[in-house]
């Protein structure tokens, strides 16, 4: 990790959509999995689309409250389909997708609290139990009779992610508390547009991925709202170096440092406690821009599905003159 110093202050043109869908029998899914991940994917609402012949029908999958997804999928049984989708559903404008296997994402959000993915891969399965050996470039599900259309998901990043590991240096720690309210990730478009085309045997390569910027007067934004760590207090405490960070995690699509090395802005928000408890500051803001060439090294390439870790640990403003204004305006180090 390289070093760098700042202040801390759907519509469709050839799919039907979900409400339009022919009767049929439905497709439930047994589970979700990110690539190069086991853990099962329970945080976003799946948008998916089924080819068969040249017709294109749409739906979604959705993970409710009670810890079970739903569906709008509608399949016929004996059809063969093959399907493609993305996640979250809402991250993109409108979509276009063809009965050849191209999925056109028009304005998607460039920054996102969630992890911006495209389907790789499904298995069908007879059971919501069924063991899962989804593969990663099988796009065909074969429809059976009602009551035995399950499938497992397989899902690939189509954004890279920034990681951002707050602590207190030790020294500070011991003067002033710091609590983080939220981080939000600024960047300099608000929307990509994104083409991929679906090959069978294939998940998601260079080539077979090809997102543009849209220009545009607006910024786009993202924010994380830390959790509660204390009662009586918001925002999540930051501990001492060396004794566990607050993680911070947001995604940015690759292309955005096409044009620009400085292409996103952290923007942190957090509150002042003296050593008793008692509020110094409060909603204090700080905009820093990452270079991430300065911070990774000229030869960095942006690539989604890959995660860029920056190491933030707050210290005094002066390390030597403890007056209160250096204490209640601590700088951060990113590493």
């Amino acid at each position: 990790m390289a070093v760098i110093p700042f202040l801390l202050q759907g519509c469709s043109q050839d799919a039907t959509s979900p409400d339009q869908q022919q009767p049929g029998t439905s497709m439930q899914l047994s589970g979700v999995t990110r690539s190069g991940s086991t853990e099962t994917v329970t945080d976003a609402h799946i948008r998916v689309f089924l080819a068969s012949g040249d017709a294109v029908t749409e739906g979604l999958f959705t993970y409710n409250n009670q810890e079970e997804w739903n569906s709008t999928v509608k399949v016929t049984q004996d059809n063969t389909y093959h399907v493609y989708g993305y996640m979250p559903s809402d991250i993109a404008d409108s979509h276009i997708v063809t009965a050849g296997g191209i999925m056109t994402l028009n304005n998607l959000k460039a920054v996102s609290d969630q992890d911006v993915c495209v389907l790789v891969g499904i298995q069908r399965v007879t059971s919501s139990n069924a063991e899962k050996n989804v593969v990663e470039g099988n796009y065909t599900y074969e429809a059976g009779a009602e009551g035995e259309n399950y499938a497992y998901l397989l899902m690939d990043h189509l954004y890279a992610s920034l990681k951002a590991s707050f602590s207190v240096n030790a020294d500070y720690a011991d003067l002033r508390q710091i609590y983080l309210k939220k981080v939000t990730l600024i960047s300099n478009y608000s929307k990509v547009n994104a083409v991929i085309t679906f090959t069978d045997g294939s998940g998601l390569t260079n080539t077979n991925v090809i997102m543009t910027n849209v220009t545009s007067a607006t910024e786009g934004s993202a924010t994380t709202t830390l959790p509660n760590s204390d009662s009586g207090k918001y925002g999540t405490k930051l501990l001492k170096t060396g004794s566990g960070t607050c993680d911070v995690l947001l995604y940015f699509a690759p292309t955005l440092f096409g044009n620009a090395d400085d292409a996103v802005t952290v923007k942190s928000t957090y509150d002042v406690y003296d050593r008793k408890g008692n509020l110094v500051r409060s909603d204090c803001t700080a905009e820093n821009k990452l270079a991430f060439s300065k911070i990774f090294g000229t030869n960095v390439n942006i690539a989604r599905g890959v995660q860029y870790q920056l190491k933030m640990t707050v210290n005094p403003t002066y390390l030597y003159m403890l007056s209160e204004p250096d204490l209640d305006n601590p700088t951060v180090n990113v590493e």
